[in-house]
């Protein structure tokens, strides 16, 4: 099976509040997202973070949009040093780990971009505007995606 970059609707989403992690899930950022405005996830135009770190995401994905229950795939670019570390702020608050990653790209991409690229992967139990947190070392970063039901 060959996946694609599809263009999707996405979010820069507006990140406000703290979120309820859980001693067990660690947030790597406090945020959660309120509102997700248009925009997409392709080449000509990334996904774009807000926060410390530069921070541009793709979505691999050969759906229109994004849904629930879905194993969705993410190749982001962030500056900083360090591992990345990755997780997600649902819409009420809730954290959710990733599927599996984060994955280092190397230096083998075409997705040109500040920082140094990872993979990795969310499926999102809920419907609505959920904010991608990402850290490398104290510095955070912050995006939202929008989440359709299945």
């Amino acid at each position: 099976m060959t996946l694609g970059v599809t263009a999707v609707v996405l979010s820069g989403c507006t990140v406000v509040g703290s979120g309820h992690p859980t001693p067990t899930e660690p947030t790597t950022s406090p945020g959660r997202v309120s509102t997700c405005q248009s925009g997409r996830g392709d080449q000509t135009s990334p996904l774009i973070g807000h926060g410390a770190l530069a921070m541009q995401g793709l979505i691999m994905t050969t759906q229109p949009t994004l849904r629930t229950k879905d194993s969705i795939k993410f190749v982001w670019r962030i500056t900083g040093q360090g591992p990345a570390r990755f997780d997600a702020t649902g819409p009420t608050g809730t954290p959710l780990r990733t599927d599996w990653g984060p994955e280092s790209h190397g230096t083998a991409s075409n997705f040109s971009a500040p920082g140094d690229e990872w993979g990795m992967a969310f499926t999102f139990p809920k419907p609505g505007c959920w904010t991608i947190n990402a850290s490398r070392g104290h510095a955070t970063a912050q995006a939202g995606v929008e989440i359709s039901a299945r």
